[in-house]
């Protein structure tokens, strides 16, 4: 049985959607092979709502970069991959983040390592609420893969392009790979 099936099974006997459907949904989501329709290039100004889930314009940190890659799937769903980066502080993430037409956008998942005991090379999803929750409530993500408190292996030579294709590659889009950088 899908996680389509699954869930409208749930729905019809009137309860709340599994947590397994729920992991479905997200896992579908991220899997899903996207193509690349849009590339804001690298910018270190403020983040505009069009490429975030935050309802009002965020600002940029110094030291900070954002890139954000439009999506779309063979189904025609929209997405977002936002890229935000800080090579100088050893700060790296992205996160997916799914369009739905008249309704606010919703952070799936996010990619990141960091330095710092909680630090490395980790994923925090929303799994559990991932119907529930929209806009800027979707980053506080409840899930954390792996656990707090187990080793997670940092990544000590990402560049920004290094990190573009493989959080595209995580999130099911090889073609952020066409990038160079050529910062020497």
């Amino acid at each position: 049985m899908g996680f389509e099936a699954a869930r409208a099974a749930d729905e019809e006997k009137g309860e709340p959607v599994s947590t397994l459907v729920r992991h479905s949904c997200v896992r579908a989501f991220v899997k899903s092979k996207k193509n690349l329709v849009k590339d804001t290039g690298w910018q270190s100004g403020d983040l505009p709502p069009r490429y975030s889930v935050y309802a009002v314009t965020r600002p940029c940190a110094k030291r900070w970069e954002w890139r954000c890659f439009s999506l779309e799937d063979a189904d025609g769903r929209q997405f977002r991959l936002l890229v935000e980066v800080s090579p100088q502080l050893g700060k790296w993430k992205a996160m997916l983040i799914s369009i739905s037409e008249g309704k606010p956008p919703r952070a799936l998942m996010r990619f990141e390592d960091q330095p710092g005991p909680q630090g490395g090379l980790h994923v925090h999803a929303n799994c559990e609420t991932n119907r529930d929750l929209t806009g800027a409530e979707t980053v506080n993500m409840t899930y954390t893969l792996p656990d707090h408190g187990r080793r997670r292996r940092r990544h000590q030579s990402w560049t920004k392009a290094l990190f573009c294709v493989t959080a595209g590659t995580f999130f099911g889009n090889a073609a952020l790979g066409e990038q160079e950088e050529l910062g020497l």
